[in-house]
């Protein structure tokens, strides 16, 4: 067993011969396999201005340097086979990684799911209610909040639903700005809930008419972690606009935040992320 030291001694020395020494190898056989074709000897009679060059590559036994490069070149290779394992072997691990990734991914989901059940409890929801709440991630790469955790006593409305929402849309989108945000005005349906979502909360028509909970009331929960950096938004609404009032919901809610956003800032990088996936090509 090599020891450690030499051990990352030899895996430079290979990625260095990888990087530097493979391609090099390639063009020297390319080069020399290319000249055992030419007749130097009548090529210096053709141009005898370049007698010496033609002098010196007929001297040169090519067919040996190409052979020397061509072994070094498949040893090396042999070497990182080894090293890495085959193609199918690297997929093969890639897909063992992601499926632990995204176990990991599922027991962060259930987690949040049991502690916005515990939101729920604080909130008095009875079975039944018409009232949901959400964690959503804030994505700035993407631009978007991605929902990591919802739970409704009533099991409609308990959907998981889109799972991702741009982050200029919304009451999401107001309460991140605002760190808090609660409107109990939104109209029931129709032409003035289309008007006052797209007037208050820059909701296009389609995506107003995919909503399916017809919530009227919102609030909105920014969540900083301690650096102060706002990393979350969690949100409650409900059917009826007057739920709840603007003051007991606002006390639950910053009751539970830093708990809340300590937990996202600690486990962001596993909470599962349909972008992030998609562009991995999982």
């Amino acid at each position: 067993m090599l020891s450690v030291k030499r051990r990352k001694a030899w895996e430079a020395f290979l990625d260095f011969c990888a990087v530097w020494v493979q391609p090099g190898l390639v063009l020297v056989v390319l080069l020399s396999g290319t000249m055992l074709s030419f007749d130097f000897a009548a090529l210096a009679l053709q141009y005898p201005e370049w007698r010496g060059v033609f002098g010196v590559l007929q001297a040169t036994p090519l067919f040996v340097v190409l052979l020397i490069a061509g072994l070094v070149s498949f040893a090396l290779s042999i070497l990182e086979t080894r090293r890495h394992g085959t193609l199918a072997t690297m997929r093969s691990h890639l897909r063992q990684r992601q499926s632990e990734i995204d176990e990991i991914g599922n027991s962060i989901t259930i987690l949040f799911d049991g502690l916005l059940l515990n939101v729920g409890r604080k909130l008095q929801l009875t079975e039944g209610a018409q009232v949901r709440v959400s964690l959503y991630m804030h994505d700035k790469n993407q631009k978007a909040f991605v929902r990591c955790g919802r739970y409704s006593p009533n099991p409609v409305f308990a959907e998981p639903g889109r799972t991702s929402y741009p982050d200029d849309e919304g009451c999401i989108a107001q309460g991140w700005l605002k760190e808090w945000h609660f409107d109990n005005q939104v109209p029931a349906n129709g032409a003035a809930r289309r008007s006052y979502n797209q007037k208050q909360y820059a909701i296009p028509d389609h995506v107003n008419e995919a909503i399916r909970m017809k919530s009227r009331l919102y609030a909105a929960r920014r969540l900083d972690d301690a650096l102060g950096t706002a990393v979350a938004v969690l949100v409650v609404e409900a059917i009826e606009p007057d739920h709840f009032e603007e003051e007991f919901i606002r006390a639950t809610l910053d009751g539970v935040a830093d708990d809340f956003a300590r937990m996202i800032h600690t486990l962001h990088r596993y909470i599962p992320n349909p972008a992030n996936a998609a562009e991995s090509g999982l």
